[in-house]
C-alpha cells in the first residue's frame, strides 16, 4: 500500500513545492528576525530568492511562473 501512495508523480510535486517555498521561507524567517530591519536587506533577500527559484527550475518560466 504504501508504495501505492508514494510514486514518481507525488515526489515530483514534492520536489516542485520545495524548490518554489525553500527560498522564499527564508525570506520570511529573516524579516521575522530583529537582527536587521532595513528594507533594502529584505528587498536584496526577496531578490536572490526570486533568483534562487528561477535556478530551481533550471530557468524554465512556465515552470515557476503563473
Amino acid at each position: 500500500m504504501a508504495g501505492s501512495i508514494i510514486d514518481n508523480r507525488l515526489s515530483k510535486n514534492i520536489m516542485t513545492c520545495l524548490n518554489a517555498t525553500a527560498p522564499l521561507i527564508k525570506v520570511l524567517c529573516l524579516v521575522d528576525s530583529d537582527e536587521k530591519l532595513a528594507m533594502g536587506f529584505i528587498y536584496d533577500a526577496i531578490d536572490c530568492a526570486k533568483e534562487k527559484i528561477r535556478e530551481n527550475f533550471n530557468g524554465v518560466r512556465k515552470r515557476y511562473s503563473l
